[in-house]
């Protein structure tokens, strides 16, 4: 069974055996169907642009396969959505300096989006999973659970990491997960989306 790693290299203190994280926010859900909007929307891979002189305003890219590349707040609201166009099918996204590089898996070729202001974060990737381990002094394996009003996260295939201290929300940092598994589904259809938890929680205080 493949289990998903999260490396953190962070000035948070870890505590002993802190809690399963629970989602703090999550975005909207997508749904992988023509008749969705926007259509063929399957959530996949996240990363985070730390704004250089306002934290409180970083952005929290993600792409959506079939149906582009989404851009959030960090109040999880959907701020812009880039469609993929004919035969696009965007992968995974990288924040570099003030680019968001896209693979589009569909054309075989790697799309460059510049970004507003120049900014950095820390990203990872993980493999498809419902388990995630954390390295640091103690090594440990978490889920991401159900709790305020948010869902659990399951099967999920990315991941994204900021040690930054972004405002109110995230004062510790953020971990940015993608959620293969959205509860409620929209009908029968499966949904999927993005999920925002504290650093601190994953780590403890």
């Amino acid at each position: 069974m493949a289990v998903a790693a999260v490396s953190l290299l962070t000035a948070v203190p870890a505590s002993a055996a802190p809690r399963e994280p629970a989602p703090v926010l999550q975005t909207q859900a997508f749904v992988d169907d023509p008749g969705a909007s926007p259509a063929n929307a399957d959530a996949d891979d996240p990363a985070i642009w730390v704004h250089p002189r306002d934290p409180g305003r970083s952005v929290v890219l993600g792409t959506l396969k079939e149906g582009g590349l989404a851009a959030f707040d960090l109040g999880a609201r959907t701020l812009q959505l880039v469609p993929a166009g004919p035969g696009g099918r965007f992968n995974n996204v990288d924040v570099v300096g003030d680019l968001a590089v896209v693979s589009d898996r569909g054309r075989d070729r790697v799309r460059v989006y510049r970004i507003d202001l120049a900014g950095a974060a820390a990203g990872s990737a993980v493999l498809r999973d419902s388990r995630f381990v954390v390295y640091g002094k103690h090594v440990r394996d978490l889920r991401i659970v159900a709790g305020r009003g948010t869902d659990s996260v399951e099967h999920s295939d990315g991941s994204a990491i900021s040690t930054a201290s972004l405002g109110r929300r995230f004062p510790h940092g953020l971990l940015v997960v993608h959620d293969g598994e959205r509860h409620p589904a929209a009908g029968d259809l499966p949904t999927t989306g993005f999920a925002f938890v504290r650093l601190e929680d994953v780590l403890g205080r």
